[in-house]
């Protein structure tokens, strides 16, 4: 009996000195014993100029001594406490050693120049910082959409994220009848039900004011609140080939502004609210089609 007993003693004392000899072993690592970082870090963008809503690509890396890009994200897992990547008013990201971003996509939704940088932080100090930047310019008809080029492509789409707290969708459709460009949203997050609400009414000064800026004052405009008044239908059918009702059968949709460019018809129209739960505040998009007169 003493002798089954002892065994099964001597096996428990055996694995906690294992354990312990381990956590021992573990310990010897300290932070200030890591590996010094002398990787040569790289980062990059393309393309550095840019239209509205096309995508450009950054990344971090560094090369090998042919010259060819080498993945870079195990060195900084384990080299580095954190990550930032930094586009003022655009994009803001901390990566910690479980989240190591290494690339991204991003396209943008307002001409200008953006600055992004990236900084390197080991043992609470920055240990290296760099920048890129890239130009984004409007060219085209609509929103970077040329009516002739991109007729030859099939349908797309495109987006941009962190506008306001939420994102941009802009799609381009080809039809026999005549090519259309859509440009509607959603959003990114919100903290219950009357924020969200405030959020959605939020969106038609935004389209106006962006589209506006974009393109000069509208040719006609309706301000009023309930959008089944609207008197824009048959400027609405004079420059646009679809029906509203066909573009959306199950929601009605009233023109609300319109812009006439040199090469474009583009109007903002909106829905009337529906049941709660369903749709309690009007929906928005901004459409657009090539000018005809």
């Amino acid at each position: 009996m003493k002798i089954r007993m002892f065994l099964p003693v001597m096996l428990i004392a055996y694995l906690l000195a294992c354990c312990i000899s381990c956590a021992k072993e573990e310990g010897n690592t300290t932070p200030e014993e890591r590996l010094p970082f002398t990787d040569t870090v790289t980062f990059s963008v393309s393309p550095v100029r840019l239209n509205l809503f096309e995508k450009t690509d950054y990344a971090i890396y560094k090369k090998d001594k042919n010259g060819d890009r080498i993945n870079i994200t195990y060195n900084l897992m384990t080299q580095l406490d954190s990550l930032i990547w930094d586009t003022p008013e655009v994009f803001y990201d901390v990566c910690n050693i479980d989240k190591m971003i290494v690339s991204r996509e991003q396209s943008y939704y307002l001409p200008g120049t953006y600055k992004t940088v990236i900084s390197l932080y080991r043992d609470s100090s920055m240990i290296l910082t760099e920048s890129v930047e890239v130009t984004v310019e409007l060219v085209g008809d609509f929103l970077g959409i040329d009516w002739e080029e991109d007729a030859l492509l099939s349908n797309r789409y495109n987006y941009v994220s962190n506008v306001k707290n939420f994102t941009l969708g802009l799609s381009y459709i080809q039809d026999e009848v005549a090519p259309l460009a859509l440009l509607g949203y959603w959003i990114n997050n919100y903290n219950g039900r009357e924020e969200h609400l405030a959020q959605l009414a939020s969106i038609r000064p935004f389209f106006y004011d962006y589209i506006t800026l974009l393109y000069g004052k509208s040719a006609f405009l309706y301000e009023g609140d309930d959008l089944s008044q609207s008197p824009l239908h048959t400027e609405y059918e004079k420059r646009f080939s679809y029906p509203l009702e066909e573009l959306f059968p199950d929601i009605s949709y009233f023109p609300l502004a319109i812009w006439d460019t040199d090469s474009s018809h583009i109007i903002l129209i909106g829905s009337l609210p529906g049941d709660p739960g369903v749709l309690e505040i009007s929906n928005y998009y901004v459409l657009a089609e090539p000018r005809k007169f």
